[in-house]
């Protein structure tokens, strides 16, 4: 894994929305903010990762008064989200401090900024996930994917299962059925948990995400 951690550390940009340009147009280097926007990398042991954690986006900008780009990702949050904390408890927050244990926490977009909202037509949002994301899930091979927020969970639906599903179908089925949708990658098939993004803009997705605790921990 370490050869995929040094890549994004590395990154120079997403490729653009026309994908037959060579340029480089990710919202950091676009907009003259490169030597202040990197991607946030958190490093883990991977022999003995079991679950993958994809969130939308780390959580913050950056700062120059600091080392590495981890250093700042935390010096900004403080400490993990305590609604991950929650679902996940307290290994995964360990796994994550400590860079050693049973989950690996990445991001469908690898750097801060405005990406989401983003320009139309001038940034390409899935250019972390088509560059890094799906080397990661396949350098890992997770025996579990826990997708949180639209953003990843859309792409790994349209990417691995029907390109004329909406996530939310699945994430439906978990809620009336309890059953998780599979995805296969390089032969192995791997149960993937969707959950909505739990942020204060979302109380509904935080209220699913609640009730869907109890079905995280029997399948992980």
């Amino acid at each position: 894994m370490n050869k995929i951690f040094n890549k994004i550390e590395k990154c120079e940009g997403a490729k653009s929305v026309n994908k037959n340009k060579e340029e480089k147009n990710c919202y950091g280097l676009s907009y003259g903010l490169k030597e202040e926007i990197k991607p946030v990398v958190l490093k883990v042991k991977s022999e003995k990762i079991k679950t993958m954690v994809i969130t939308e986006q780390p959580y913050k900008g950056v700062s120059k008064n600091t080392k590495s780009t981890s250093d700042i990702h935390w010096e900004k949050k403080n400490s993990i989200p305590w609604k991950l904390k929650e679902l996940l408890g307290a290994e995964f927050k360990e796994s994550i401090e400590n860079g050693d244990g049973r989950f690996y926490w990445t991001h469908f977009i690898k750097c801060p900024g405005n990406f989401r909202k983003g320009r139309k037509g001038k940034i390409y949002r899935e250019g972390c996930a088509d560059k890094f994301l799906e080397e990661e899930i396949k350098e890992l091979q997770p025996d579990h994917i826990i997708s949180v927020g639209a953003l990843g969970s859309s792409w790994l639906i349209k990417k691995y299962k029907d390109k004329n599903k909406d996530w939310r179908e699945y994430l439906w089925q978990q809620i009336v059925d309890k059953k998780t949708v599979k995805i296969k990658i390089n032969g192995k098939e791997i149960p993937v948990i969707f959950l909505p993004h739990p942020s204060g803009n979302n109380p509904l997705g935080w209220f699913i995400a609640q009730k869907l605790k109890d079905f995280i921990k029997k399948i992980i």
